[in-house]
């Protein structure tokens, strides 16, 4: 073992590109493969009717496309909720 040394190359033994034959009188011979041409299971989903290239987006609209139904910043409205107000939620009563 040389730690630091130059690196030599050495050949191996394998063919060169292009070179190799194998033998294939040891290889079995390919099994006819079976193929099932219609659907066998009844439980199967149905295939989905996709859209036509280029019909994807069809249901959309462009960004702003009615102004009228926007609202961009209106004032706040207060809206009270169903919550007791402070000092009236009774614990006794809610543990019931």
């Amino acid at each position: 073992m040389t730690i630091g040394g130059k690196y030599v190359w050495k050949p191996d033994s394998n063919p060169a590109v292009g070179q190799y034959e194998p033998d294939l009188t040891h290889v079995k011979p390919k099994i006819p493969a079976a193929t099932i041409k219609e659907d066998s299971s009844p439980y199967r989903r149905p295939k989905e009717q996709l859209p036509a290239p280029g019909q994807y987006d069809a249901h959309l609209t462009d960004f702003g496309y009615n102004p009228n139904n926007m609202t961009i910043g209106g004032k706040y409205k207060w809206k009270p909720d169903s919550n007791p107000p402070v000092g009236a939620y009774d614990i006794d009563v809610a543990m019931n």
